[in-house]
């Protein structure tokens, strides 16, 4: 699987759809089963940002979440803003990937496989009601467990040694973490090394979505990007000082130059400017590697013009692709980030049943 990612305030947010956003995480699933090492989704929204900077100095002010959000293993553009950012950086956005709207492919996923979904929200009730109108659109969805937790921002560090325990013998795939940002990121941060769950969701409020305790935008508004006015319309005492706070912040970044918004609107709008390297991205293939994923990746680098490729997360690919592609990036001048152990470890015996195969054929 290709995932490509445009640097947006030194997050790495993928450019990838809702549909190509599952396949990724089946391949962070398969990729547990190798290394036992919990994998964390993201879905960034500027929520996420302005809880990350500072809104006059931009200096960070929360670390912990930020550097849970730089290393996530996947971080999707949950609101409109986010792709906007993207495209400033002639990133091919393809669309909003909400945590709200994943949670019921996730779900629809899990069912289908038999997977276990362990659910902790702010409310085990709310987790619960979640869960019961998932399964109801998904009868053979099971459930691992449901949970609480107090997380503190700041300050001391709750034991929950209890609850991972639980999580753990729980047999949870899929972990949701409906505690909203920054405790969810925390949450996952503080407790990853001792967690057994392969792969951990960062959903916010999406349990308010599907329990139905809040009612989404209707579709039409929300392909005009405009869901964050109709949900300051219906809850405008409880919003008005996020968004406040969140319009601020953008205005600091134009000041502070951290958008090429001046640049961007010559040469998108005004066409004044023939070209213009705006984008600051990587790509990352998460399991296997070939001839026609290679093609798409030289297209990616020599067309879109991304500086950095990490191949370090490869189970399976032969030989030759792995050489073309080391002299794609050493031509296009790309940072290229591998692991060559694993390269090198790559299923050896497919490679010798192909040139058996091919033997074979000619004493045929």
């Amino acid at each position: 699987m290709i995932i490509t990612n445009t640097n947006i305030f030194g997050i790495p947010v993928s450019t990838l759809n809702k549909k190509e956003t599952i396949n990724v995480i089946h391949e962070l699933l398969k990729r547990y089963d190798r290394e036992k090492k919990a994998q964390y989704v993201a879905t960034l929204n500027m929520d996420f940002l302005s809880n990350c900077f500072n809104t006059f100095s931009l200096k960070v002010k929360n670390e912990e979440l930020y550097d849970t959000l730089k290393n996530a293993d996947l971080v999707t553009a949950d609101g409109m803003p986010i792709v906007c950012f993207g495209k400033m950086n002639n990133a091919t956005m393809k669309e909003r990937v909400t945590g709200a709207d994943m949670v019921f492919d996730i779900a629809r996923y899990a069912a289908l496989l038999g997977h276990k979904i362990f659910y902790i929200g702010e409310s085990t009730q709310l987790s619960r009601k979640a869960h019961r109108s998932l399964k109801d659109k998904y009868p053979r969805l099971k459930a691992a467990g449901f949970a609480s937790p107090m997380v503190s921002k700041e300050g001391e560090v709750l034991d929950d040694e209890q609850l991972i325990e639980k999580i753990n013998n729980s047999g949870a795939k899929i972990l949701f973490l409906g505690l909203g940002n920054p405790k969810q990121e925390m949450f996952f941060r503080r407790y990853k090394d001792q967690l057994q769950v392969p792969v951990s969701i960062g959903i916010g409020g999406s349990y308010n979505f599907i329990s139905g305790e809040v009612n989404r935008a209707p579709q039409a508004i929300q392909n005009l990007g405009l869901e964050w006015a109709y949900r300051l319309i219906m809850e405008p005492r409880k919003l008005w000082r996020r968004y406040f706070r969140q319009i601020l912040l953008l205005m600091s970044f134009i000041v502070h130059g951290r958008l090429n918004l001046l640049n961007w609107f010559n040469h998108k709008v005004l066409k004044l400017q023939d070209h213009w390297d705006g984008l600051n991205g990587s790509i990352k293939v998460v399991g296997s590697f070939n001839k026609k994923m290679l093609n798409k990746v030289s297209s990616l680098i020599s067309q879109d013009g991304f500086k950095q490729m990490d191949i370090s997360d490869l189970t399976t690919a032969d030989n030759h692709s792995i050489a073309v592609l080391r002299k794609i990036c050493r031509i296009n001048q790309v940072s290229l980030i591998s692991n060559d152990f694993n390269i090198e470890k790559q299923k050896p015996t497919k490679l010798f049943r192909r040139a058996t195969k091919s033997l074979i054929t000619r004493v045929m």
